[in-house]
């Protein structure tokens, strides 16, 4: 970590990838004196993925740089990456060696979104998700009406397995421009 942003993409900062499609694309992001990623406004189709984002002293990712972003029907708002709302997770329930993870999405209606899901030993102070750990993602599309409802099972490894029975769970949603979410609600 350093004593600021851990990747801080400017003003007009387009069509950035941290982190990839596969586990291994993954970067650790954590120990910074400020955000772990902050996006400012007017930049858009910045996609994060398989990322561990944590323990940095302001938000894991934060979208304009002014706290949480609050979601807002139809995803109609402007600003870093849209300000793409994130999911709400309703549930998170662990099994022997799974995570059950419900809830919804209201954003852009007809359209098919990444969730990402992951797993911390505990929320940033705000309330507000960190991602330690990846879980895994799935597809969701929108009613007509901007809704997604999901119900999902994720298979866990051993050390997200653990991490999960103390821990919180955190998602993001990321739309198919690549315009990823701000971290959901952490969900014990």
């Amino acid at each position: 970590g350093n004593s600021g942003q851990g990747v801080f993409l400017v003003t007009n900062n387009f069509d950035a990838h941290i982190g990839g499609p596969a586990v291994t694309d993954g970067n650790t992001i954590a120990h910074n004196g400020r955000h772990g990623v902050r996006i400012n406004a007017l930049s858009e189709r910045n996609e994060l993925q398989n990322n561990s984002i944590y323990s940095n002293d302001l938000l894991a990712l934060d979208l304009d740089g002014d706290g949480i972003s609050r979601g807002d029907p139809q995803d109609e708002d402007v600003g870093a990456n849209t300000v793409q709302n994130f999911p709400l997770i309703a549930t998170a329930i662990g099994h022997d060696d799974d995570l059950r993870v419900a809830g919804s999405l209201t954003t852009t209606p007809l359209t098919q979104f990444r969730i990402e899901v992951f797993v911390s030993l505990s929320a940033d102070p705000s309330g507000f998700g960190e991602g330690r750990y990846p879980l895994g993602s799935f597809s969701v599309t929108t009613s007509a009406a901007g809704l997604a409802v999901f119900d999902r099972k994720i298979v866990l490894g051993s050390a997200q397995f653990s991490e999960m029975r103390t821990g919180v769970v955190t998602a993001t949603a990321t739309d198919p421009l690549g315009n990823t979410s701000e971290y959901s609600a952490a969900r014990a």
